[in-house]
């Protein structure tokens, strides 16, 4: 009776190894609280006033969290679009790797603000949220 789970058993303990050793499973780097002080700050919210100044004194790329037909409606001019609804690891690790500033932004702040709790939980130290309302 044994015999016919030790097979399932062998099967159990790879799979555990090799989900351990996938790249990225275990990509957030901050505990709750080291989260809720990053927020409770709001440093990483910028006005448009503060988007000015950035754009004068260093190199930032502006990200355009909305869906495809809003981006083409309007959008800051020389952002590009990563809509939220696309959001994944593979497209934050492609599109955030550039040393300069991030500005993310959307019609809601919130979900900018969404999206920056992500990216800071992956490690990233780089990106602020434009306030849109």
């Amino acid at each position: 009776m044994m015999k016919k789970y030790i097979p399932f058993a062998i099967s159990a303990i790879l799979l555990v190894i090799i989900l351990l050793a996938i790249p990225g499973k275990d990509s957030f780097l901050l505990d709750a609280s080291d989260i809720i002080d990053k927020i409770d700050t709001n440093y990483f919210i910028i006005s448009a006033d503060q988007l000015n100044t950035l754009t004068e004194t260093e190199d930032i790329v502006l990200v355009d969290m909305n869906p495809p037909g809003d981006f083409m409606d309007s959008s800051l001019p020389g952002a590009i679009n990563i809509p939220m609804e696309s959001l994944n690891i593979n497209s934050i690790r492609e599109s955030f790797k550039g040393s300069g500033s991030y500005i993310i932004f959307s019609k809601e702040t919130a979900s900018s603000c969404n999206a920056w709790i992500l990216l800071t939980q992956m490690g990233y130290e780089n990106i602020l949220v434009l306030k849109t309302n």
